[in-house]
């Protein structure tokens, strides 16, 4: 087997020693949390006292695979973007269902499958049941 030039060359073997064994050096500050990060924290802090309040300690979807109480984390009936940065939706009760991880995964992935939870654990969104007048 031949070997690489890095064994071969002791020099440069031991600069590689030094370099790996330094810190990493920051080249930049660590960005601050924005409007919508503090908008999302202030949702899931929401969300977490809900959780607390109602004892929830398993996924209430079930579905196959489903882990039942490990990692449990909210899952929403829309992406992110639809919320606009609105905590009070997002930590809406009618929005997020408790759900382990594959659970999660099995909706995100499968609109419909979201939509027909969401109706049978927590009812339609009230944008449906408003009735529109015929004109």
């Amino acid at each position: 087997m031949k070997r690489s030039p890095l064994k071969t060359d002791p020099d440069k073997v031991r600069a590689w020693q030094q370099r790996s064994s330094q810190p990493l050096a920051v080249n930049h500050p660590i960005r601050k949390v924005g409007r919508l990060g503090n908008i999302n924290k202030a949702a899931r802090q929401k969300i977490a006292e809900i959780a607390q309040e109602e004892n929830m300690r398993e996924c209430e979807l079930k579905l196959e695979g489903c882990t039942r109480n490990w990692p449990l984390a909210p899952a929403h009936r829309h992406k992110r973007a639809w919320y606009a940065g609105d905590a009070d939706k997002l930590s809406d009760r009618k929005q997020w269902i408790c759900a382990c991880q594959t659970c999660h995964d099995q909706i995100e992935i499968d609109s419909n499958l979201t939509e027909e939870i969401f109706i049978k654990l927590r009812g339609p969104e009230e944008e449906d049941m408003q009735i529109i007048p015929e004109i």
